[in-house]
C-alpha cells in the first residue's frame, strides 16, 4: 500500500503572496515527515471514481495492486454499493457503440472485460444498442474484408448471434 507524502524534508522557499506585497520570502526548513495511509474504503472510492466504468473484479484488482488484501479488497468493494449492471451499462455506452457486435457476442465481450454473466445479461438487455444497424455494420464489414457471398455473410451473421430478423435486414442493405 503507498502511502501519501503529506511533507517533505529539506528546505523550501514560500514565495506565496509575500512577493506582492513588497515582504521577504519565507524560508522554512521541514524536519519531519508525516505519511498517512488511506484506509481501504477511501482507496477503492478514489480508484473507482478514476477508473469507472469498471466492473467489480477491476476494482479489486486495482486494491489489490494497492497492496490491500483479497479480503480486505473484496469487502471495501462491497461497502461502495456500486451498481454493477449500471456500470456494465454504462461500458457499453462508452466503449461498445462503434463495435458490430451481436447481442451473444457483447455479453461475452462485457464478461471478457470482468462483468459477471449475470450483469452482461442484464445490462445488454437494458441497453439503448441498435442491434439491427450492428447486423447491417457487420454483414458491410464482412463482405468488405472476407469478400463472402450473400449466403456465406448470412450465416456468419446468425453464427454470431444476430436474430433472423437482423439478419434479414442487414442483408437487405448488402
Amino acid at each position: 500500500m503507498r502511502p501519501l507524502i503529506v511533507c517533505v524534508l529539506g528546505t523550501a522557499l514560500l514565495l506565496g503572496g509575500c512577493a506582492s506585497d513588497g515582504t521577504d520570502p519565507v524560508v522554512i526548513t521541514v524536519t519531519e515527515v508525516e505519511t498517512v495511509t488511506p484506509d481501504v474504503g477511501t482507496q477503492a472510492d478514489r480508484a473507482f471514481r478514476d477508473h469507472a466504468p469498471l466492473p467489480e473484479s477491476g476494482l479489486i484488482a486495482i486494491l489489490r495492486e494497492e497492496g490491500f488484501g483479497e479480503e480486505e479488497a473484496r469487502q471495501a468493494v462491497a461497502e461502495l454499493n456500486v451498481d454493477w449492471v449500471e456500470q456494465a451499462g454504462e461500458t457499453i455506452r462508452q466503449d461498445g457503440g462503434d463495435l458490430s457486435l451481436s447481442r451473444v457476442e457483447m455479453e461475452y465481450w462485457l464478461q471478457r472485460a470482468g462483468y459477471t454473466a449475470e450483469e452482461s445479461q442484464q445490462a445488454v438487455a437494458l441497453a439503448a444498442v441498435d442491434w439491427r444497424d450492428n447486423a447491417r455494420r457487420a454483414a458491410r464489414e464482412t463482405r468488405e474484408h472476407e469478400g463472402l457471398t450473400h449466403e456465406a455473410i448470412r450465416e456468419r451473421l446468425l453464427q454470431r448471434g444476430f436474430t433472423p430478423e437482423e439478419v434479414a435486414g442487414a442483408m437487405s442493405h448488402l
